[in-house]
Formats: C-alpha cells, structure tokens, sequence
C-alpha cells in the first residue's frame, strides 16, 4: 500500500482488520479512485497464511463544520456499506 501511496498520506491500523488512509488535500473522486486501486493491488498479492485477501473501503472527505468523530461514523458507515454489498468494494460516504 504504500508503494501506491503519497508521503503525505498516513496509513494506520485502527483495530483488528480494519485500517485508516488519511489523504491530506486531496478530493473525494481522486480518493475513491485511489481506493479502487488500493483494492485490486491486494486482490493480487498472495498472503501465505489465508491465501487471497480482499478489502473493502468506505471512502468520506471531512467537512470542515463536522467534528473527527462524525467523520470517521461516515465512513465507517460507508466501509460496513461495501462489505454489504458483497465485499471487496469502494462505497462513497453521504454527506
């Protein structure tokens, strides 16, 4: 992931599987396509203990007037979203 990333974005494990790629300055398209791209890099990247991983991601931009918390809910909520919809998604937050 980070071969595929700025070095201005900060990649973090949140709690158990779940991770957190905060992209400073960019918009919500580029983010979802970077998302994308994200997902199909690790859909190809063999890990010897499970094999085949797949990720899905809930992508959200922050809005100035919401506080972090409210921000991460979004796109948790939108994360909790993909993996409905059949894993290995991208799902936009709602504003």
């Amino acid at each position: 992931m980070r071969s595929a990333t700025r070095k201005t974005d900060l990649l973090c494990r949140t709690g158990g599987e779940e991770f957190a790629l905060i992209c400073p300055d960019t918009e919500l398209n580029d983010t979802r396509l970077l998302a994308e791209k994200l997902r199909a890099l690790t859909s190809t990247v063999p890990f010897d203990d499970v094999g085949q991983v797949t990720c899905s991601f809930g992508v959200a931009t922050w809005i100035p007037a919401e506080s972090f918390d409210a921000f991460i809910q979004r796109a948790d909520t939108a994360m909790y979203s993909a993996k409905q919809s059949g894993r290995d998604h991208v799902q936009l937050a709602a504003v």
